[in-house]
Order: structure tokens, then C-alpha cells, then sequence
């Protein structure tokens, strides 16, 4: 049975707001935005990009695309329990 329209929103809104907070303790929030949707992948961020990868469910970063204050933070907090 699919999800209701209800449902599809608020998963749309808790997949946003994890990347926001990502976003946020990378102290770039700011950079926060939906740059573009995929069927495998959710692209997030303007200088700084955030991916998640549908089919593994991991966040990942683009380094081609982040500055190194951004992916010095991103890999601290990988580092961290539950993340």
C-alpha cells in the first residue's frame, strides 16, 4: 500500500530538516536549499553540497564542492556516535 499524501509530506519535511541541521553543525546554515531530486539521490546546498543517497540511506558530502572549514566540521561530526 503507498504511503498518503500525508504521510509522503512529513517525510519529505524530516528529510529536510536532517539536512538542515547537518547544515547547521557544519556552521553553514545558511547554505541550506533543495539544489536538485533524483530517483536514487537528494542533492542539497549551494557552495556546499549534501547528498543522500536513496538506495543506502547514507549522507555524504561532494568535497568537489565544499570548503574546507565545511568538510573539516563534516568529518568531526562523522566521527561522532549515531551518526
Amino acid at each position: 500500500m503507498m504511503p498518503s499524501e500525508g504521510d509522503l509530506r512529513k517525510i519529505g519535511e524530516a528529510i529536510c530538516e536532517t539536512a538542515f541541521d547537518l547544515f547547521a553543525t557544519c556552521g553553514a546554515p545558511d547554505d541550506f536549499g533543495v539544489q536538485s531530486v533524483g530517483s536514487t539521490s537528494i542533492v542539497f546546498g549551494g557552495t556546499n553540497r549534501v547528498i543522500l543517497d536513496l538506495p543506502s540511506g547514507s549522507w555524504i558530502i561532494d568535497r568537489t564542492y565544499c570548503t574546507r572549514r565545511f568538510q573539516a566540521r563534516w568529518d568531526k561530526m562523522k566521527g561522532q556516535p549515531g551518526f
